[in-house]
């Protein structure tokens, strides 16, 4: 926990300055020879010129063309060419992106970007926002993709590079910034699709607008995977001529050489994720408006039956004991239920955000925003070696944290190709994991004695400020700095 575990106070100012010249090659057309004569023919129409248009990079609109960073942008579209579940597999294709997961069956995840692996602490280092709002919880930086349903996304902007001087220490690697559709029409969909590992997912979205001011809009995602594959259940014999006899183990090499020998598969693991996601927009005019979205994901996993290879005797498939097997020549084994089982865990995240949008007559503009990412459980169950599929002790860590967010921005165009920023940003998170014995650890909500605690808080108050100047149509100068005070305690 790189923010949150030193019980000392500390405080910290952090000064970045990021200078960027940006210069675009723009290609010249061709004439025509002088001594030909230009045929008569009716008018060609125009090719219509698309021009994307990013707000990552600078905090507010740009050509992507002009971005002072390198930049990628995802759209919608490439999600269902893609056949995207969750938005890190979009991530996956985008150049230097690396994306990691903590488990197969869980959304959470971490992003590397510019030399920063994206896992354990580094996970910190690369900063995810949606609609502006971060999303890395306080505890490790980690990222949960599911509470972002692929229906409900606009597009994704990527900007790889050190973005300290925005966006304060966790920009360090780079940001993405996931943007939601807004509501712009009245209409209602509904999709559903069902694949391989007993995959299904389906999703609908209900939006209307009201007297061309008020929009509001319903989703919901649910997304279950019901078969990822069985692990291998492996185990370690020694030579032995006599014993209990038992067939059906089967021998097997590490990648270093070492001999092992497989008893069974274990469970296939599954998870069922459900998303709520509800949205509000009310315009008092063309220049001010007013934002607010709540979501609310929760996402369960296990695993189904296990499989035993080892049969006695008299054939009886065994997967308790101590027994004499042909591995490696005559071995004995010792099996416990424990060896087959894995298990169980959930998650339970909700994202509450809230902006205004004012711009004042032609030459700028004030955005305030505010949000809170509350995760009020994480939890996994970790089984005892003499638990059974059915009872058994256990041990349950159960975390707990809360992301608090605020930003205040203001942007003034001084002359045609001069424009200023300038901005307050304020983070406070707070984490608290407790670790609980589990008489019976298929019973998570009996827990009998707390064991171990892990908490912190922590506060970051930045300001930042920067000037874009257009030198020419194929130069410009952008200049920012930030300075931060941070500091944690109660750790």
């Amino acid at each position: 926990m790189p923010d949150l575990k030193s019980a000392s106070r500390l405080r910290r100012c952090a000064g970045a300055i990021l200078f960027a010249v940006l210069a675009s090659a723009w290609p010249v057309s061709s004439q025509q020879p002088a001594s030909e004569e230009p045929k008569a023919s009716a008018p060609a129409s125009l090719p219509v010129v698309k021009t994307t248009v990013v707000v990552t990079a600078t905090r507010d609109e740009v050509e992507i063309a002009k971005s002072p960073a390198s930049t990628s942008v995802i759209a919608s579209s490439d999600f269902e060419r893609r056949n995207v579940l969750l938005l890190d597999q979009s991530l996956n294709l985008t150049e230097g992106v690396n994306v990691f997961r903590r488990d197969s069956t869980d959304g959470m995840g971490g992003i590397g970007m510019r030399g920063f692996a994206g896992r354990g602490s580094a996970q910190i280092r690369s900063l995810v926002l949606v609609d502006g709002q971060p999303i890395n919880e306080g505890y490790e930086g980690s990222v949960n993709w599911a509470i972002i349903p692929v229906a409900e996304v606009d597009r994704v902007e990527v900007v790889r590079g050190p973005f300290s001087s925005l966006y304060g220490g966790s920009a360090m690697g780079g940001v993405v910034n996931v943007l939601t559709r807004p509501i712009d029409s009245t209409k209602a969909d509904f999709s559903g699709r069902y694949g391989s590992l007993d995959t299904l997912n389906y999703s609908a979205q209900v939006s209307k607008r009201f007297f061309d001011r008020l929009g509001l809009g319903l989703a919901y995602n649910r997304l279950q995977v019901g078969g990822f594959p069985s692990q291998d259940v492996l185990v370690s014999g020694t030579a032995a001529t006599t014993g209990t006899p038992a067939t059906g183990a089967i021998r097997w090499l590490t990648p270093t050489g070492g001999q092992t020998l497989q008893v069974g598969m274990r469970g296939a693991d599954w998870a069922n994720m459900h998303t709520w996601r509800s949205r509000a927009e009310y315009s008092w005019s063309a220049k001010t408006a007013l934002y607010f979205q709540w979501i609310h994901h929760r996402n369960d996993r296990g695993s189904d039956g296990y499989e035993t290879y080892l049969r006695n005797a008299s054939g009886a498939p065994v997967d308790e004991g101590t027994y004499l097997v042909d591995g490696w020549g005559p071995q004995k084994i010792t099996v416990r239920p424990s060896n087959y089982l894995s298990g169980q865990g959930g998650l339970r995240t909700r994202v509450y955000n809230l902006r205004f949008l004012k711009s004042i007559a032609s030459s700028g503009s004030v955005q305030l925003s505010a949000g809170l990412l509350d995760t009020p459980s994480d939890f996994s169950v970790t089984l005892a070696n003499t638990a059974t599929a059915s009872e058994g002790n256990g041990t349950v860590a159960d975390r707990r944290g809360r992301g608090w967010y605020g930003n205040a921005l203001f942007v003034t165009r001084v002359a045609a190709r001069h424009q200023i920023s300038a901005g307050s940003e304020l983070r406070r998170n707070s984490s608290r994991s407790n670790e609980w014995l589990l008489p019976n650890w298929t019973i998570i909500d009996q827990r009998s004695r707390l064991t171990a605690i892990t908490q912190g808080k922590s506060l970051t108050t930045g300001f930042y400020g920067q000037d874009q100047i257009a030198v020419t149509d194929r130069l410009n100068v952008v200049v920012s700095g930030r300075y931060d005070y941070w500091r944690t305690w109660d750790g």
